[in-house]
C-alpha cells in the first residue's frame, strides 16, 4: 500500500554533504537524482491466518546518523490487571542484532523483586563482543566474499526469491514514479 510508505533523501548536515551534493553524481545526471530516494520505511502485510494484521516495518537508508542491521519483533501489548500492577507495561521485544556489533537479546516485563508490586523491564543478553571476545569474528561483507569463494549460497537470494521481491516492489515503484 502506497499509503504505508515513506521515502527520502539525506540533504547536507554536520559538514558534511547531502545527496545532490555527491562528486559521483554527474552534473547531466542532477535532475534525475532528486526523485533518487536515499531513505525507505515500508510496512509489509503477510495475507494469511498466523501473520494477519502483523504489520513488518522495513527500513533503509544511505547517510543516516548510525549503520545498522537488525531484527526487532515487538509482540502484542500486555493487558496487565490493574489490581496487580499500577502502570503500564511496555510491549516485550525480541531484538536480533547483525551489525556492527552481533547481539541477540529479549527485552521483557517482571515484577520488580521485593514486596513492590511495580514493574521493571529486564534483559536476557547474548552480545557476542562480550560472550566471544577472544574468538576472532570477520565482519560481515568478510564473511559474505569467502562464503562467494567457498561456492556456498546459503549467504545469497535464491532466484524465486529475487522474482517474488520485484513482484512485491515492481508495482510500488512504478506507483511512485507515475503518481
Amino acid at each position: 500500500d502506497p499509503e504505508e510508505v515513506i521515502l527520502g533523501q539525506f540533504t547536507a548536515a554536520n559538514g558534511k554533504p547531502g545527496y545532490l551534493e555527491d562528486d559521483s553524481i554527474a552534473e547531466k545526471d542532477r535532475e534525475k537524482a532528486k526523485y533518487c530516494a536515499t531513505f525507505a520505511q515500508l510496512v509489509l502485510r503477510i495475507n494469511n491466518d498466523r501473520w494477519w494484521g502483523v504489520p513488518f516495518i522495513i527500513r533503509a537508508g544511505k547517510g543516516l546518523e548510525e549503520s545498522k542491521c537488525e531484527v526487532r519483533i515487538q509482540f502484542k501489548e500486555s493487558h496487565t490487571d490493574p489490581r496487580l500492577f499500577k502502570e503500564e507495561c511496555p510491549r516485550n521485544e525480541l531484538v536480533m542484532k547483525v551489525s556492527p556489533h552481533e547481539a541477540i537479546y529479549f527485552k521483557f516485563n517482571m515484577k520488580q523483586p521485593g514486596l513492590s508490586q511495580g514493574v521493571t523491564t529486564t534483559e536476557l543478553d547474548l552480545s557476542y563482543n562480550h560472550r566471544y571476545e577472544e574468538i576472532y569474528r570477520p565482519l560481515a561483507y568478510t564473511r559474505l566474499i569467502l562464503s562467494g569463494v567457498r561456492g556456498e549460497q546459503e549467504s545469497f537470494v535464491r532466484d524465486d526469491e529475487l522474482i517474488r521481491a520485484w513482484e512485491i516492489f515492481s508495482p510500488l515503484l512504478d506507483k511512485i514514479e507515475n503518481g
